[in-house]
């Protein structure tokens, strides 16, 4: 048996990751792929809440042109001519 210096042993990480490795190899598979599952679906929701937000600037545009949102469509300030009396 060889033995290392102190130095050269590993940490106290470096042995759970070994045993992790050793003892758990399908357990520490199946954890990676429900990360990189939950991942993508992380992306997929940002992705849907964009679109939300880019539809509801749309309709508020669209509601904002029906309801006589130009500002040529002000009416005349009082007094300014065109009163017949």
């Amino acid at each position: 048996m060889v033995e290392l210096p102190d130095d050269a042993m590993p940490q106290n990480i470096e042995q759970v990751g070994l045993a992790l490795i050793a003892k758990f190899p399908v357990s520490l598979e199946l954890a990676g792929v429900i990360l990189l599952m939950a991942m993508f679906g992380a992306v997929v929701l940002a992705q849907r809440q964009i679109e939300l937000s880019e539809q509801e600037k749309r309709a508020a545009a669209g509601d904002g042109q029906r309801r006589g949102g130009s500002v040529n469509d002000a009416p005349p300030p009082a007094g300014a001519g065109g009163g017949g009396r």
